[in-house]
């Protein structure tokens, strides 16, 4: 199944992530290695780009309204029918429970702020 296209415009090279961008970033991009890696010695090339596709998302970051997109796509990740070994579906979870435990952070930001 193609991954929906969303355009991202790239990062300036002068602007930092801010604090949920970063933060973000610092605790989902190294399970996303994880999966990869598992992914990778699985061949499964499906899982692979899709699940690479969002983490460069989260890569390019620069707020927190930039990863409503990835987050979005990795709430689907049931519906992919995706035929994941052991291994693969602990990383997948792995990566789900954090986004998930972000998003509920940033939605609690967003209320207190407003």
């Amino acid at each position: 199944m193609p991954l929906a296209r969303v355009r991202i415009a790239s990062r300036p090279m002068n602007v930092e992530p801010d604090d949920a961008a970063r933060s973000a970033q610092l605790q989902l991009l190294p399970l996303f290695d994880d999966l990869e890696r598992v992914l990778r010695s699985e061949q499964d090339s499906e899982a692979f780009a899709f699940f690479g596709e969002i983490r460069r998302w989260i890569e390019r970051a620069i707020g927190a309204e930039d990863l409503m997109g990835p987050f979005m796509q990795l709430a689907t990740t049931a519906f992919r029918g995706f035929d994941l070994t052991p291994a693969s579906h602990m990383a997948v979870d792995r990566i789900l429970e954090t986004a998930q435990a972000l998003s509920f952070t940033l939605s609690a930001d967003r209320k207190i702020s407003h």
